[in-house]
């Protein structure tokens, strides 16, 4: 069912109907995707290229609240999905945790985590998060595929892995011609870059205090360092999400009007701003193999996620 919600302009924003559905902003080939929605953090984090995607890791990252020395329980209360940003309120004793991820910059994320004192005394709170690399540095022979692993000399968190590339066509007559980009099983690196070192907060009494943690990506190092910069360039320069939702409803408010028979009912203008979002979403630009630099619209970016003849043409 689509609910209303309303932006920073007074423009209402249209939520994802299913929460699986892969979300990405400013034709990125990255996706995130919350395939288990009962459950706090960012989830399944994948890459668009080649046939299909992959998913390169099921918890992107995760984060854990502590108050002099003792672990503070948890607990997820809503998310909400939407073109603009994915907003996640997490709930413990007396403090509540509000984390709005948005798209600042193309292939890199703004994570901004609001934590709110609901006590009426003051507070010293520690915030630690987890990415998919731990310290896993060390590993004997040629890098496995599949391993994430730490990088040294970039920001903690920053973590480094290897995927199998999927090439499309080959093997079919009425396809095998168009065929372009990496071979079928080429090893492609995918580099985050982020600092998760642990942050201590001190909050007044009903206060609040806001981080805002860059994550950028990309195919090799070099790539990823430019998101990076990219990204911290935008949030040191007061980037919030409320940004995200202003360029969301210009985009809204530049549509072409639906026609007089359907304008101005609900229903029709909520389903065709879903429409609008949802095709929007699943432009993708290249950085070279299949799509050079152009941009393209993809059939999904979950699963079945490749530019395709007839599917695009429709799309």
């Amino acid at each position: 069912m689509l609910v209303s919600k309303t932006g920073s302009s007074g423009h209402p924003m249209v939520p994802y109907t299913l929460h699986p559905a892969a979300w990405s902003d400013r034709h990125s080939n990255v996706c995130l995707t919350w395939d288990r929605p009962e459950e706090s953090g960012l989830q399944n984090f994948g890459v668009i290229i080649g046939w299909q995607g992959r998913s390169i890791t099921g918890q992107l990252l995760s984060w854990q609240l502590a108050e002099d020395g003792v672990e503070l329980p948890l607990a997820l209360v809503t998310r909400d999905y939407r073109p603009d940003k994915v907003t996640e309120i997490n709930k413990s004793t007396d403090l509540e945790l509000e984390v709005i991820t948005a798209f600042p910059v193309r292939n890199a994320i703004g994570i901004e985590f609001l934590l709110r004192n609901l006590s009426g005394r003051k507070r010293t709170v520690n915030i630690t998060f987890e990415g998919p690399a731990g310290d896993h540095l060390n590993w004997e022979g040629p890098f496995p595929v599949g391993e994430i692993t730490r990088i040294e000399d970039e920001p903690t968190g920053s973590w480094s892995t290897l995927f199998e590339h999927r090439m499309h066509g080959l093997a079919h007559k009425w396809t095998e011609n168009f065929v372009a980009g990496m071979s079928h099983g080429a090893s492609v690196e995918v580099v985050c870059l982020s600092d998760l070192s642990p942050r201590q907060v001190t909050l007044p009494p009903s206060g609040s205090h806001t981080i805002v943690i860059p994550m950028a990506f990309g195919t090799n190092r070099g790539q990823a360092r430019d998101r990076y910069e990219a990204c911290k360039k935008s949030i040191d320069g007061g980037w919030t999400s409320a940004r995200e939702t202003d360029r969301w409803t210009r985009f809204f408010d530049a549509l072409p009007p639906l026609p007089e028979k359907f304008r101005g009912k609900p229903q029709y203008e909520q389903l065709y701003k879903h429409a609008a979002a949802g095709l929007h979403s699943l432009f993708s630009r290249g950085d070279g193999g299949y799509l050079g630099d152009k941009r393209v619209v993809y059939t999904v970016k979950l699963g079945m996620a490749l530019a395709y003849f007839w599917d695009t043409a429709i799309s």
